[in-house]
């Protein structure tokens, strides 16, 4: 399908402080602008508010899997704006999510499974097949593929 309008023209004259974020880092690399731009971020009220939301990783369990609001989502669009764990709001985010690691390093989340579905019925903290690739892949993004944390997962 061709498209009516031309994307990389689209996104070159975008206003949006993660998609110029986006951009300057492709082209390039970090740099003093690059700097001002996560700034511009940072202090988005829209992103402000994920992260508000993601620092509570942990509170409430997750009771579905189709829901495309889940937390972890939330988590990882922030690393796609461009925020890693040198920002401090994101550190905050990170770290909750390694203070649950299984013995065998997989990352788990906050669950409650009814009995019907063979689970206890109370909030414990698992890994699953369907949420670890997710937090394990913001992780990364978030810079830090050679935590040891990390290493162990995979």
């Amino acid at each position: 399908m061709k498209l009516k309008y031309d994307c990389l023209e689209a996104l070159n004259n975008s206003t949006l402080p993660w998609i110029k974020y986006n951009m300057e880092i492709d082209r390039n690399g970090k740099s003093e602008y690059s700097q001002e731009l996560k700034e511009e971020i940072l202090a988005d009220e829209r992103v402000m508010s994920l992260l508000e939301e993601c620092s509570h990783w942990g509170e409430v369990p997750l009771k579905r899997h189709n829901d495309a609001k889940h937390i972890f989502h939330k988590m990882h669009l922030l690393t796609d704006l461009g925020l890693d764990y040198d920002d401090e709001p994101m550190k905050v985010v990170i770290d909750k999510i390694f203070e649950n690691i299984s013995d065998d390093g997989a990352l788990m989340s906050l669950v409650n499974i009814p009995k019907n579905f063979g689970g206890s019925n109370m909030d414990e903290w698992v890994w699953l097949i369907c949420d670890f690739p997710i937090l394990l892949f913001t992780v990364i993004k978030a810079g830090l593929r050679d935590d040891d944390r990390v290493k162990k997962s995979y």
